[in-house]
């Protein structure tokens, strides 16, 4: 199989479910992840609400989701939903997007679900923002 270098969004979860979302567009009770979540429950409940570039999002092949230092979740990036209008802490309008895709399973024989899933995210992600992209072979 032939692979190609590609920026991967890389998306870090930060609250644990069971946290309350009173303002929440997606109508989500909650968000997060937990060990008992299956991967295709961890990407219903953590889709929405990032902050990213949607001309760079756009481009990217694949998505992990992260928590905890790990790769709970991947899927293949099929495009973007939003933007869905918001306000940040200071008040300013800010532009919130959720991420569309096809939740790779187990047995898929996909190579970046093999190389990501259950191990820890991809190194070089210091920075503290929960929305970050990494180039990768795919």
């Amino acid at each position: 199989m032939q692979t190609k270098s590609a920026e991967i969004l890389v998306l870090d979860m930060v609250a644990y479910p069971g946290n309350t979302k009173p303002e929440d567009y997606a109508n989500r009770q909650c968000n997060g992840w937990a060990e008992w979540m299956p991967d295709d429950v961890t990407f219903t409940l953590n889709r929405w609400h990032w902050k990213v570039s949607s001309k760079r999002a756009s481009q990217c092949p694949y998505v992990l989701f992260t928590y905890g230092g790990v790769v709970r979740t991947v899927a293949m990036l099929v495009g973007l939903d939003g933007p869905f209008p918001e306000y940040d802490q200071k008040g300013q309008p800010a532009e919130r997007w959720a991420v569309r895709g096809e939740v790779v399973l187990p047995g898929a024989k996909d190579p970046v679900y093999e190389r990501w899933h259950g191990k820890p995210r991809p190194e070089g992600l210091e920075n503290r923002t929960p929305v970050n992209y990494v180039t990768m072979q795919v």
